[in-house]
């Protein structure tokens, strides 16, 4: 466990104890936002790694085109895309 996660649980057993938002920030020198994320990660999720971070890749992947119409795509682009630049040039 880093030192994070230890500062995240060491936040969520002040806050058990009764201690202020501010408080708490204030002893692990960390904003009220912070405070409050991770209090709020815990009443949502009060597993036993609440306090890891998330992944932020997206959670659904997007889905990729065929590979013959991204084929026909990029030709197509490298056929028109000169004519293009020459009209505007």
């Amino acid at each position: 466990m880093d030192s994070e996660e230890k500062l995240r649980q060491d936040a969520m057993s002040m806050f058990l104890k009764k201690k202020s938002i501010s408080n708490i920030s204030a002893n692990l020198s960390r904003n009220r936002q912070w405070a409050y994320k991770w209090i709020s990660r815990y009443e949502n999720n009060p597993s036993l790694d609440w306090y890891k971070n998330e992944s932020t890749a997206p959670k659904v992947q997007l889905k990729r085109l065929p590979i013959d119409i991204e084929q026909s795509i990029v030709e197509a682009k490298s056929v028109f895309l000169p004519i293009l630049i020459h009209r505007m040039g």
